[in-house]
């Protein structure tokens, strides 16, 4: 039974009645109800009251409006007013101009990698869309995002700078090596596009402890045709242990869309296939951080799962505490000034292993970045100086914006 049944699940009562319906309205869009229930629960909602603007904007921050007009156009609910109608419109014939700008640059980046030799994975964006959606409109895109041997990147660069594609941070050729060795992804950015390319040769820095075998997914691309083109990009086996990745480790499920994407990609596996990823998972350290995932796509989409996966995922009762986090996330903790240090701690529970965890504190906090290049520039120092410098500057930054989050707490209480 989907978590819109009964939001939230019974073994956590001290969060009932706390979600908005704006927020419950969303989540209708992304499950698998069928469409008279829909219909009716979305009613239901509508008679509660429903701040519309806010539904427009949530629904754009969880990237859901492609769902939300598909939902609205498909039940053909009288009760939306017209100018909210319109607005969702709007919102959703942008979205599907902006994907179309998106394979379209696409397409000219793929003609030019494969003149210069350089092989590539596209995958999010569109071509995830297309994958699990079968329509590369019906899902919320930002960006583009290809995989690529690291080796490529300052081809790419030079390969790109012609059109106008520029890098996001002006770094030193020292500084650049360093970016290199820590990092995952070297992002340009084209001012007339106005496209954000980020450049991947791995799903996470260093530093998250996520080792998954990068060169033997190149051996099980699948072909994925595209308005014309057909494209290869990662198996859904691959997909879903990476999605595990960057939805999950890298941005803790901060969006309803990406639980959304998670759960078309669980429920299209064949069952002959889990217990394979079930086992990759339990080897990678992660398998905790995967069934926080397909928990979160059961509850809240609604999903079948074979029942060997289910039973996997009640055997560890870290994950229903987790998914208590990941609701607070969702519905009451996206604007919290000091959610960053929930962040981390949230991070280190999805691991099992006590070395990950180690591992990715004393990166975390040892490996420098831009930012702290960029307080103190260097050309040419030893980066020692860097690795000294950098507990201090996350000490002066994450310690003052607590002092302050604290002093706003007891003004607000004094004033009650």
């Amino acid at each position: 039974m989907p978590i819109l049944s009964s939001f939230p699940p019974a073994e956590f009562p001290s969060l009932a009645g706390t979600i908005r319906p704006e927020d419950a309205f969303l989540l209708i869009c992304a499950s698998t109800l069928s469409d008279p229930d829909r219909t009716e629960r979305i009613k239901s909602l509508i008679r509660q009251g429903i701040d519309w603007d806010y539904l427009i904007e949530r629904s754009q921050t969880h990237a859901l409006t492609p769902l939300l007009h598909q939902t609205l156009e498909r039940l053909k609910i009288g009760e939306i007013p017209g100018e909210i109608q319109s607005k969702i419109d709007e919102r959703f014939r942008k979205s599907v101009f902006w994907n179309l700008v998106l394979v379209g640059e696409l397409r000219s980046l793929s003609r030019l990698f494969e003149e210069n030799g350089i092989r590539y994975i596209p995958y999010k964006g569109p071509t995830l869309a297309v994958l699990l959606y079968g329509d590369f409109s019906l899902r919320q895109c930002d960006d583009l995002d290809i995989l690529v041997h690291k080796r490529d990147i300052f081809k790419i660069k030079e390969l790109l700078a012609p059109g106008g594609y520029r890098p996001e941070f002006d770094l030193s050729p020292s500084q650049e090596q360093a970016y290199l060795e820590s990092n995952c992804e070297y992002n340009l950015y084209s001012e007339t596009k106005r496209i954000h390319l980020e450049i991947h040769w791995d799903f996470l820095p260093n530093y998250f402890a996520f080792p998954f075998d990068l060169e033997s997914s190149w051996d099980r691309l699948i072909p994925l045709p595209i308005a014309g083109k057909t494209f290869f990009t990662f198996s859904k086996e691959d997909l879903l242990l990476s999605l595990c990745a960057h939805y999950g480790f890298k941005h803790q499920w901060e969006r309803l869309g990406w639980i959304c994407d998670y759960a078309r990609l669980a429920e299209g596996l064949p069952e002959t296939v889990w217990d394979q990823i079930l086992n990759r998972a339990g080897r990678m350290g992660i398998e905790r951080g995967l069934s926080l995932g397909l928990y979160m796509a059961k509850e809240l989409v609604g999903i079948n799962l074979p029942e060997k996966v289910v039973t996997r995922i009640e055997k560890d009762q870290a994950v229903k505490r987790l998914s208590v986090s990941i609701y607070e996330r969702l519905f009451h903790d996206f604007d919290n000034p000091v959610r960053i240090f929930k962040d981390q701690l949230l991070y280190l529970r999805m691991r099992e292993r006590f070395a990950d965890k180690m591992r990715y504190i004393f990166y975390l906090v040892t490996t420098p970045n831009v930012k702290d290049w960029k307080l103190l520039p260097l050309e040419g120092g030893s980066p020692g100086y860097y690795r000294m410098l950098r507990p201090f500057r996350l000490i002066v930054k994450y310690g003052l914006r607590l002092i302050i989050s604290t002093i706003r707490k007891i003004n607000k209480t004094s004033l009650v």
